[in-house]
């Protein structure tokens, strides 16, 4: 065996560390501890040198699971760190302030949605007017800093929402003709996107929002894509975490297909002039039972395709854009609402 000499060795592994990317997450809480930090642990050429809280002890008990440098101040880290991807996974109401300065510092910034909200006193949040002017803002520094900002819309990578885009881009499916969904509320900003990442752009929307005797809350949304397609969207506070979290129904021309839960599967069935036999037909679709089956591949899958636009200096597949979007379907939904009328959301 040849004898390579240690010097060798570590000038490699130099090199080897040179090439990495360089990450901090920014938010210690129970996303950025047990989704966003393992998942960059497990991404090739990726190097997590930072996490960031404004507790200090969340900052050092993280750091002292994946080994990065801890920090309570954030201007500190952006300082003393040179960072290419800055992941930020705090509340809604501080997006804006954290996307800002890490690209203006130069970094890209992968935030996790909404892209900007306000914290609700009831829990969850609801969108202002300055949201949706933050959230354009975010957009257009990253724009003029040239760098990427993508939004963590994680639900598009769970395995079975993969498979469905990948029918309809296909055309195995037929034509769009309708789409429903039902969700629990906590899901209900991902299913947004997801009926814009499957069917297209929202052109026109009437919502519902119904109060449950001060113990929960109803959305209902009847909504109108750019292709002509119409569909709705309900949600229900008062759906039980022990329920699939989220269905969806697809009509197509050629088939119709029900996707169901975060990671979940799908049913198909033909639709149209068939034979007795191919109407009873129905194909079942479960991810791969050697691949994880948990919330946490959605995770990984979504942070891994936005370190590879970064690689690839390619923009992310989810971006601000969809992030500003998504924001302005949940603006006009209160205002249909309260207004009784159907909005244009933009």
């Amino acid at each position: 065996m040849k004898y390579i000499p240690s010097i060798v060795l570590d000038f490699d592994e130099r090199v080897n560390a040179m090439s990495r990317l360089r990450v901090a997450v920014v938010g210690c809480g129970w996303a950025g501890s047990n989704m966003h930090v393992p998942s960059f642990m497990e991404i090739e050429d990726v190097s997590l040198v930072a996490v960031y809280n404004r507790t200090r002890e969340k900052a050092l008990a993280l750091s002292k699971r994946c080994g990065a440098k801890p920090y309570s101040d954030f201007d500190e880290m952006l300082r003393k760190e040179d960072l290419d991807i800055v992941d930020v996974v705090t509340s809604e109401d501080a997006h804006f302030e954290f996307t800002i300065k890490s690209l203006e510092k130069g970094a890209h910034v992968l935030c996790e949605k909404p892209i900007v909200a306000q914290r609700s006193l009831y829990g969850g949040y609801y969108v202002t007017a300055s949201d949706i002017e933050k959230a354009k803002k975010m957009i257009k520094t990253a724009e003029k800093a040239g760098r990427f900002l993508g939004i963590n819309f994680n639900y598009r990578f769970s395995p079975h929402i993969s498979y469905l885009k990948s029918l309809i881009e296909k055309g195995e499916l037929g034509y769009p003709i309708y789409v429903n969904s039902f969700a629990h509320i906590a899901c209900h900003h991902h299913i947004i996107d997801l009926m814009r990442f499957l069917i297209g752009e929202i052109v026109e929307l009437r919502a519902k929002i119904q109060s449950i005797n001060g113990i929960g809350e109803n959305r209902s949304l009847i909504l109108s894509f750019q292709n002509g397609v119409t569909g709705t969207l309900a949600s229900s506070s008062l759906l039980g975490w022990q329920h699939f979290l989220f269905k969806i129904d697809y009509l197509g021309s050629a088939e119709y297909v029900i996707a169901y839960d975060i990671v979940g599967g799908l049913v198909r069935r033909p639709v149209g002039g068939l034979t007795e036999t191919e109407k009873r037909e129905i194909k079942v679709w479960m991810p791969n039972i050697f691949e994880r089956r948990d919330f946490f591949i959605s995770f990984k899958r979504s942070i891994e395709a936005f370190v590879k636009s970064v690689k690839e200096d390619k923009s992310p597949p989810v971006t601000g854009l969809d992030g500003l979007r998504a924001i302005q379907v949940e603006a006009a939904t209160l205002e249909s609402s309260e207004r009784g009328v159907p909005i244009k959301p933009y």
